[in-house]
């Protein structure tokens, strides 16, 4: 009962839209933290990538603190000088305090949000054709089939051999999952389960899908997916693809608004990301309850390493006028990304920043102080989650790293 209740106060903490939750978070995030101990989280770079430092809650850090080191390919040694990057999230009001020279402010997260209007045709259409096609074809030749499930059984099915397996295949060392007890309480007993089947209703499950229902925005919200046993082929002919057509079909017979695809940092370049955009998903800050967080993203150093991570690494920006607009660095030695899209309902456009101007002494995209705040710093050596047991407590959540 203690566990339960605690799942479902940490979730509902984390994620809930209702506004008296919103509200005491912004809060505390806005008022209260700035009163307490601040502790960041230092990881350094490698191959000839940058180090950073990060503060603020660890759901909005880690995805900023993967993205470093993936594109460092491996840990690196601290260094003297302190980190290159420094990133803080905190409320907007927090963040208009901080120095603008060599910084940008980004939303804490994006989502990417499918509108589920008309009639079925109209909904599965307006995905990339391509990926309908081979829906169907997976349909009408091999027999796949969806199925809506929701017994604890179920659930332990989906997590031991899809969710975990496909989470450690696609992230590695940054392998996170949700704890179990909130998968059961917060998740199945207020969402859906979905599974696809290869070979008919009887045949084998080969991915699944366990969504969040949100009765207030009438949203059916993507939370966690796997492919049985992270088989790459189940992966290549579709799986995953499958079950979210499946979803978008069972959404649009049930009358819902609208799937949220979820999200993540709000790097162009990320896969999943671009993948999205294929299936024309509006792209929004966050929701409530982070939705009054924003990251504060500034270089300290000037490097090369810094200059090849943002150069490689287009952003989703907070525009001044408070949309979203997609950056892009350049310099004399390093293009332009035109190779990453950025096009997606939501987005307002793109601007080329050169590297030359925006890292001179006083470089800046908008007006600020001129000097970096200095920030208490807690030394983790590799990546967010090297060194962890598979179960640990971080900024009052108990976290899953996938290693069980």
């Amino acid at each position: 009962m203690i566990r339960t209740m605690r799942a479902r106060a940490d979730y509902g903490w984390r994620h809930s839209a209702e506004p008296a939750v919103a509200q005491l978070r912004r809060l505390y995030e806005g008022e209260l933290r700035a009163a307490l101990p601040r502790r960041s989280v230092h990881t350094h770079g490698a191959d000839g990538g940058p180090s950073a430092s990060y503060t603020g809650p660890y759901e909005i850090g880690k995805g900023l603190l993967a993205q470093i080191e993936c594109h460092s390919g491996s840990p690196g040694s601290p260094s003297a000088a302190g980190p290159e990057l420094v990133m803080v999230a905190a409320s907007a009001r927090r963040l208009a305090a901080l120095p603008r020279e060599r910084s940008l402010i980004l939303p804490a997260r994006v989502h990417q949000i499918v509108p589920i209007r008309g009639d079925l045709a109209t909904v599965l259409a307006g995905r990339s054709r391509r990926n309908l096609d081979r829906f169907r074809r997976n349909q009408r030749v091999d027999g796949w089939s969806w199925e809506h499930a929701g017994s604890d059984e179920d659930l332990d099915f989906f997590r031991r051999r899809m969710l975990l397996p496909t989470v450690r295949d696609r992230y590695g060392p940054y392998a996170v999952s949700e704890d179990p007890t909130v998968m059961r309480e917060c998740l199945l007993r207020q969402g859906h389960l979905f599974f696809v089947r290869a070979g008919g209703p009887a045949g084998e499950r080969i991915a699944g899908a366990l969504c969040r229902w949100d009765a207030r925005r009438r949203t059916l919200r993507f939370r966690l997916t796997g492919v049985l046993d992270a088989d790459p082929a189940l992966r290549r002919a579709g799986a995953l693809i499958a079950a979210e057509y499946f979803v978008f079909e069972w959404a649009w017979r049930h009358g819902v608004a609208a799937v949220d695809l979820s999200g993540g940092a709000p790097f162009l370049a990320r896969p999943i990301v671009q993948y999205k955009m294929r299936l024309n998903a509006v792209t929004v800050p966050a929701p409530t309850p982070v939705r009054h967080l924003g990251t504060w993203l500034h270089v300290a150093r000037d490097s090369a390493g810094v200059r090849d991570f943002l150069a490689a690494n287009p952003l989703l920006a907070t525009a001044p006028g408070g949309g979203l607009e997609a950056v892009y660095f350049h310099d004399r030695t390093r293009q332009v990304r035109d190779d990453v899209a950025w096009r997606s309902p939501g987005v307002d456009g793109p601007r080329t920043v050169d590297l030359d101007e925006f890292l001179a002494p006083a470089g800046r995209l908008d007006g600020g102080s001129s000097s970096a705040p200095a920030l208490p710093v807690t030394v983790l050596k590799g990546p967010p989650t090297a060194g962890l047991p598979s179960t640990f407590h971080e900024g009052g959540r108990r976290w899953h790293t996938g290693r069980s």
